[in-house]
């Protein structure tokens, strides 16, 4: 195992460990984007700037109340007339 997965395993192991589903969608969210050393950012900061919009997680992803109060990537719901 190289340096890259051990970081990455070090972060998933931690976040499944977590009890209820919050710990689990982390630990998934971390396994599908994270890279401890060819991206910017903590593992966190990555996921909030996760393009996969078709992921059935993407909604439920974590991230910060910051970036939680911004509207949604892809979100039109406001765009649509009543």
């Amino acid at each position: 195992m190289n340096d890259i997965d051990t970081a990455r395993n070090k972060v998933i192991n931690r976040e499944k460990a977590k009890p209820g589903l919050r710990g689990k969608i982390n630990a998934n969210c971390a396994y599908c984007i994270y890279d401890p050393f060819g991206s910017k950012g903590t593992w966190r900061q990555q996921v909030e700037e996760c393009t996969s919009y078709d992921c059935p997680l993407y909604e439920v992803r974590p991230v910060s109340e910051t970036y939680n109060a911004l509207p949604l990537k892809g979100d039109l719901s406001n765009a649509l007339p009543e």
